[in-house]
């Protein structure tokens, strides 16, 4: 079923003036100005260096299901010194359980800890770096322009870090962005937002302002985490709403909702492709995963019975492979899954209990998955 909700048109002089100004792809309701913009509450200096981080690695040769066919997985389990702070917050609170993954500008994955972010380098050594005072437990984040983005949950508000300079600025969001669960960045280096207490879409331009792009009135919190945002290539913006169980494009100043079929649907990770389609993971009832083509035609494939999760929600994210196959996670069966364009599932089983759930794919086509500590997946050796 299919429902649209559209508010007042938003689209002023003011978005013209914008779009002169090189803001972002703002075809759609952009606002009639500016919310605010982001405040700074603290930063780190330039220049701070990779501290190392001891990390177990273990490896271990696996098949997959269907066609995956010979992966090597490789485990790497952090040491406590991951924790290490001088900050007591930080040490006290600071698990060795990453919650997101992304590929950075730098070609190389970063993993958030509770205040501090950990890279993986090329000789597989791994080091972290602190981030700013107060800016606590972190959550999602996402790569463009030179710089990650990550949502801060406790106290909430956004992290900018430059991975060349090892630069961090906290940053609280304006209301009603205020409870930001999931953020990407376009081809324009513009960074997304979706708000936590209502339907909304927000941007974020290089001059730092922030305009609600698209909202619905009304509080009806949406507890996306470690997804539920992407914009394709020509533009435009889609959003998961966990909570209601449907996905929305954004129109105008509102949404083209795709109705999943009520709250019992947890729709979550979510993630452009090149053939502009929109894939994303479903851990509700049933298990499953779905495609929105880019004619907005939906098809949804139930994860095999192996696979299937015993609650009646659960939180996942998705990536996409070069290939064009999407590779999501499945926190509670730990098992990382694959679903080609054609519709075809097949997993890799990890260890029992490892909880996976942040996913990214870096340019060789490695697929690195948080887990207790993270794993890296190799396909084909």
């Amino acid at each position: 079923m299919r429902t649209r909700t559209m508010t007042t048109s938003m689209m002023t002089t003011a978005l013209l003036l914008l779009v002169a100004m090189g803001c972002g792809d703002l075809t759609e309701g952009a606002g009639k100005g500016s919310i605010g913009s982001l405040r700074l509450l603290s930063k780190s200096p330039d220049g701070a260096g990779l501290e190392p981080v001891g990390a177990t690695k273990r490896v271990f040769p696996m098949v997959g299901t269907g066609t995956i066919g010979p992966v090597t997985v490789t485990y790497y389990d952090l040491h406590p010194d991951a924790c290490a702070s001088p900050i007591p917050e930080v040490a006290i609170n600071c698990k060795t359980t990453p919650d997101a993954v992304t590929i950075g500008p730098d070609g190389a994955p970063w993993f958030t800890l509770y205040g501090s972010l950990v890279r993986v380098a090329e000789d597989d050594t791994v080091g972290r770096v602190p981030t700013p005072r107060g800016s606590g437990s972190l959550g999602a984040l996402t790569a463009g322009a030179g710089a990650l983005w990550i949502i801060a949950w406790d106290p909430q508000g956004v992290l900018r870090f430059d991975p060349a300079t090892r630069a961090a600025e906290f940053f609280s969001v304006p209301g009603p962005l205020a409870r930001p669960t999931a953020a990407v960045v376009d081809g324009h280096g513009d960074v997304w937002l979706t708000g936590g207490d209502r339907a909304v879409v927000g941007r974020i331009d290089a001059r730092r302002d922030v305009y609600v792009v698209a909202q619905e009135d009304g509080l009806a919190p949406i507890t996306v985490v470690g997804g539920g945002l992407t914009v394709r290539s020509d533009g435009a913006v889609f959003m998961s709403d966990y909570s209601a169980g449907r996905v929305g494009q954004v129109r105008g100043s509102g949404f083209d909702w795709t109705d999943l079929g009520g709250d019992v649907h947890a729709p979550s990770g979510i993630v452009s492709a090149p053939d502009g389609s929109i894939w994303f993971v479903d851990l509700g009832i049933p298990n499953q995963v779905g495609r929105i083509d880019a004619a907005g035609v939906l098809q949804t494939f139930v994860l095999p019975a192996a696979i299937q999760g015993p609650s009646g929600k659960s939180i996942s994210t998705i990536a996409v492979a070069p290939d064009g196959a999407a590779w999501f996670t499945v926190p509670e069966s730990s098992s990382v899954a694959r679903v080609t364009p054609a519709g075809e599932v097949a997993y890799v089983s990890l260890e029992g209990g490892s909880l996976p759930r942040g996913i990214a794919i870096d340019a060789h086509g490695r697929i690195w998955v948080t887990t207790r500590g993270f794993v890296r997946l190799e396909l084909g050796s």
